[in-house]
């Protein structure tokens, strides 16, 4: 289970930096690792859409329908762990 958990995270940090996210030495293994300081400094990054910042709850409301429209059953409630 862990590769797959290293590839989402690489999928999520690709996805970033195609949305031109500054995630400069930033990788999949980094956050399933729990680097905190490359988490943290990913998190404070501020996401806008349209003028409108997009908050956290935005961005879990976001996956969730991606998860639920490709059939899945899992659920995200927060980043804490």
């Amino acid at each position: 289970m862990p590769f797959r958990k290293v590839e989402n995270c690489n999928q999520v940090v690709k996805i970033g930096k195609q949305l031109k996210f500054s995630l400069v030495n930033v990788a999949g293994n980094n956050i399933v690792q729990g680097n905190k300081k490359l988490i943290l400094a990913s998190k404070e990054l501020r996401f806008h859409s349209h003028g409108k910042e997009i908050t956290d709850a935005d961005i879990l409301e976001w996956a969730n329908s991606r998860v639920r429209s490709s059939g899945g059953q899992s659920h995200m409630d927060s980043f804490k762990r």
